[in-house]
């Protein structure tokens, strides 16, 4: 990681904070995105200026933001190397819960970075282990479009709601369902 954008202004921080330690990583098995506390203030200061006067400081508890400021959330722009853009949306940063909203972007890593799922959503990760390099592509990436392009493979594949009251794909069998999970986790 080379730097981070809010609404395309970088937030200052040196590219050597985000390479300590772990250095940076791209993680599938970590839902949300942990940036070093080292980039706290800048980070924080530049959602300060975007959100604008008598907003809420920037912490990662339930806020009430009103609708004006809801539209302000910013968009984030994660600079890689070999001129690598990811633009993360709020709606992938930011969870609502109960009319309040939770920045799902943590400032309290220890050193190097993590960015979780929600730096991932909305895009095609290509992970290639043997060459030690990932790709990124824009996706619009849905339940409906997916299970409508696997039901072309095996028309058993149905959408349910699991226990939990999130959608997940299943097989439709007689005999049991079998979660599909299109995950991938790769060390490096």
């Amino acid at each position: 990681l080379l730097d981070i954008l809010v609404n395309g202004v970088s937030i200052g921080v040196p590219a050597s904070i985000y390479a300590t330690g772990k250095g940076t990583i791209v993680d599938s098995g970590t839902t949300d995105t942990y940036l070093p506390r080292r980039a706290a203030d800048k980070f924080k200061a530049a959602w300060a200026r975007e959100l604008g006067p008598g907003a809420p400081k920037y912490s990662n508890t339930k806020v009430n933001y009103t609708p004006d400021q809801i539209k302000r959330f910013p968009l984030l722009t994660f600079i890689l190397d070999n001129g690598v853009r990811v633009d993360v949306k709020p709606s992938a940063y930011m969870e609502q819960a109960a009319g309040k909203y939770i920045p799902r972007v943590y400032l309290s890593e220890a050193s190097g970075t993590v960015l979780g799922a929600n730096f991932m959503q909305d895009h095609d990760i290509f992970f290639d282990a043997e060459n030690r390099r990932l790709g990124f592509a824009k996706a619009h990436c849905s339940y409906a479009s997916s299970l409508s392009a696997l039901q072309k493979v095996d028309p058993t594949l149905r959408l349910l709601d699991s226990p939990s009251n999130t959608k997940k794909l299943y097989y439709n069998s007689s005999s049991s369902s079998t979660a599909v999970a299109p995950s991938m986790n790769i060390s490096m």
